[in-house]
């Protein structure tokens, strides 16, 4: 075999084993992925689950309990119920926030670009600076 029909067969070498390696990270990537989505599907069920029982055991076996008992029901709902409530209201909430921002954003943009004699103390590289982040 001729030195450059070595250097060609190790180059192809190489060339194979990193698509080898790109396939199995793309089917590791691929198995978490499904992985993430069984996880998360199982403790949404296994929280409405939860609810469920817990509602058919306070008109059950938890009609005379303790106020501990009760206390500590509901921290243990609440611990897994809390994020989840947290996530939506800032879901919900995120809308004004970002028009909020958009409009604060907006005076800042018209103020540099007014002739206002109360921005004139602001140099032009401070303005652009601020257009810049704006």
């Amino acid at each position: 075999m001729l030195p450059a029909d070595v250097q060609k067969a190790v180059e192809t070498k190489f060339e194979m084993a990193l698509q080898d390696r790109v396939m199995e990270e793309t089917k590791d990537k691929k198995n978490a992925v499904e992985a993430y989505v069984y996880e998360m599907r199982n403790k949404r069920e296994g929280f409405i689950t939860k609810l469920q029982e817990t509602e058919d055991w306070l008109y059950e076996d938890g009609e005379d309990e303790a106020k501990g008992v009760y206390v500590a029901k509901l921290d243990e709902l609440k611990k897994q119920g809390d994020p989840i409530e947290q996530r939506y209201k800032e879901h919900s909430e995120r809308g004004s926030f970002v028009d909020q921002l958009v409009n604060h954003v907006n005076w800042f943009k018209q103020a540099i670009a007014s002739a206002n004699p109360m921005y004139e103390h602001i140099n032009l590289s401070e303005k652009q600076k601020v257009l810049n982040e704006c």
